[in-house]
């Protein structure tokens, strides 16, 4: 080996260092937008089968009902309304803020936070509370057609199920 080719090579090592570590920090960022991604797909989704359920009902007859479950893997009840909860979500709050309800109902204290502060202007209709270090979160939505009489909260750990009932005008929802 000539004296020339000798130094260079230290040179090409730092550069594929360099380049190995870039190409794992930029790889990192990107996996956990994807994460992050795929927690909102979740949120997403249950919003959509919540909404397509009040539809559904909305469209039968007064009176007409629905029970619907909450599961964490599809086919894990033989109910014709079943839920899959996203991840990280420990349960979630129904409340009508353009109603007359009671703030002390709300058992979830973030949930109650956000409601609160929201006031009647809120726009919105379910609220959601996660766990302790979760990494996904949950926006509260706005599920149309859908009233309550008060409040309506679900904690996962106690409640598997709530019922929505065709009101006429709306679709009521009430745990149970």
């Amino acid at each position: 080996m000539k004296k020339g080719q000798l130094l260079s090579q230290p040179f090409f090592y730092i550069f594929a260092i360099v380049v190995i570590g870039l190409i794992l920090i930029f790889g990192f960022n990107y996996v956990s937008k994807l994460m992050n991604t795929g927690c909102q797909v979740e949120g997403l989704s249950f919003v959509n089968d919540v909404q397509a359920k009040v539809n559904e009902v909305y469209s039968l007859s007064y009176g007409s009902s629905y029970e619907c479950s909450i599961v964490s893997i599809s086919g894990q009840s033989k109910s014709r309304c079943e839920l899959i909860l996203p991840t990280g979500v420990k349960g979630f709050c129904f409340v009508d803020t353009t109603l007359n309800y009671n703030p002390q109902d709300l058992i979830f204290p973030e949930v109650k936070d956000i409601v609160v502060k929201l006031g009647s202007s809120a726009n919105r209709n379910l609220f959601f509370s996660t766990t302790k270090g979760a990494s996904c979160t949950a926006e509260p939505a706005m599920i149309k057609k859908l009233t309550t009489s008060g409040v309506v909260c679900l904690d996962i750990r106690k409640d598997k199920s709530f019922i929505i009932e065709n009101k006429g005008n709306s679709v009521e929802v009430r745990k149970s």
